[in-house]
């Protein structure tokens, strides 16, 4: 109390103690404002870190358009328009290295195929054969799959990077769950909701190659179109194979 009256009572004392305590007060935040700024600076490189240690996943939900070509087929079979391919579905991305440039993918899908032809199927007799493409104003037959797919992948991708090259390399497993064929003449329009003898199996391999967001993308259908198909003249269905090409994109 002595102290604090003496200091109160004198002028020069008052101004050195606030002085003396101004000094300290601007020392000891400059301090304490270092250290926070120090401090959480290592937190985000702590985090940065974390990010860049960790295992990352790629690609993981795609869809691609194809255009579907028939191949192994007489030349009398034409396509007519386009024979249109999509699917969608989810891969999960399984990665082998730190880096997380190279993985393993396997998922399940949606894909849904359509081939306008010339080769027609006799409703009455379950038979097929090639007709003149003026008898008929549309032929075609749908399928609704449930796919698998599963690949090696190969990309220059980093925890950071999102734009990168990609070559994807595997296969595809495919069950048809509907199928559907549609022909429609001048005179006539017949829907049969289950294509006769149409395979409900597809398989092969497949690729994806590309940057970036747009990729090229190709899979070669080893089960024939058709089994077990009785058929007339020389047109043999259960031969026909599919092979797929066009492009594919990913969300995440």
């Amino acid at each position: 109390m002595i102290c604090v009256k003496f200091i109160e009572g004198n002028p020069f004392w008052v101004a050195f103690f606030y002085y003396f305590y101004g000094q300290i007060y601007n020392y000891m935040s400059k301090k304490i404002l270092g250290w926070i700024v120090l401090l959480f600076s290592i937190n985000l490189m702590a985090q940065d870190s974390l990010l860049i240690g960790k295992k990352y996943r790629e690609d993981q939900i795609y869809i691609n358009v194809t255009n579907n070509s028939i191949i192994k087929k007489p030349e009398t079979l034409t396509q007519q328009g386009i024979s249109l391919g999509l699917h969608t579905g989810f891969v999960r991305d399984i990665p082998l290295n730190e880096e997380g440039n190279f993985a393993l993918g396997i998922g399940l899908g949606y894909a849904y195929d359509k081939y306008q032809t010339n080769l027609i199927c006799n409703s009455t007799t379950q038979t097929y054969h090639i007709a003149n493409n003026s008898n008929f104003n549309k032929n075609k037959i749908e399928t609704h799959a449930i796919e698998i797919p599963f690949e090696i992948r190969f990309r220059t991708s980093t925890p950071t990077e999102y734009k990168f090259w990609r070559i994807y390399l595997g296969g595809k497993i495919a069950y048809n769950v509907f199928t559907k064929n549609v022909l429609k003449t001048d005179t006539i329009s017949s829907k049969q909701p289950h294509a006769p003898f149409a395979s409900k199996l597809q398989y092969g391999p497949q690729l994806t190659i590309g940057y970036n967001a747009w990729n090229l993308y190709a899979f070669w259908n080893l089960k024939p179109l058709f089994e077990n198909a009785p058929f007339s003249e020389l047109t043999n269905p259960n031969a026909l194979q599919n092979l797929k090409f066009g492009l594919q994109i990913y969300m995440f």
